[in-house]
């Protein structure tokens, strides 16, 4: 007789983690009124506190903007990501963020993937908030696992599972 551990967890269960350590907010809290109302998607953001960022789930990179200030990845499963590094970022000329990722490459959930310069972002008045949106949002019920407070990379945040 087998054992059937892990006969309810469906396939496709997406987590999303933070992606930094920092101040975990909804995205109602955004001082940017798209983020706020989720015209992106569903998500979060954590105000960080430290310069390194993490890969919040895993997949295949889909787009890195010029600046660097976002990012999609398109998970194991399906789900488009969006990891958004500040508000105003496009219109900054300095490098404020270091990022050597390219499109089609292949990232690990946790696995380090750019690195902000804090100092620079505080001197231009930038909040230093690293938004996670899931921009195919409506093909997934979403669970907020946490609310407004302290994270760590790596936290659970977010739990997906595809609609239907």
């Amino acid at each position: 007789m087998r054992l059937h551990i892990f006969k309810n967890k469906k396939a496709d269960d997406t987590e999303i983690i933070s992606p930094c350590e920092g101040r975990l907010n909804q995205l109602e809290a955004s001082n940017d009124e798209v983020f706020a109302t989720k015209t992106l998607g569903e998500g979060f953001f954590v105000r960080a506190s430290e310069n390194q960022i993490f890969a919040p789930v895993s997949g295949i990179i889909t787009s890195v903007f010029p600046t660097k200030h976002a990012i999609g990845i398109r998970s194991e499963n399906g789900m488009e990501i969006m990891l958004h590094i500040g508000v105003d970022t496009v219109r900054v000329k300095k490098d404020i963020i270091e990022c050597s990722l390219n499109v089609h490459d292949v990232v690990k959930k946790m696995q380090p993937i750019c690195e902000i310069d804090l100092i620079a972002f505080k001197e231009l008045g930038i909040l230093p908030d690293v938004y996670v949106f899931v921009t195919n949002s409506s093909e997934y019920y979403i669970e907020n696992v946490m609310k407004a407070q302290d994270v760590y990379e790596g936290d659970v945040v977010l739990k997906c599972v595809r609609r239907l």
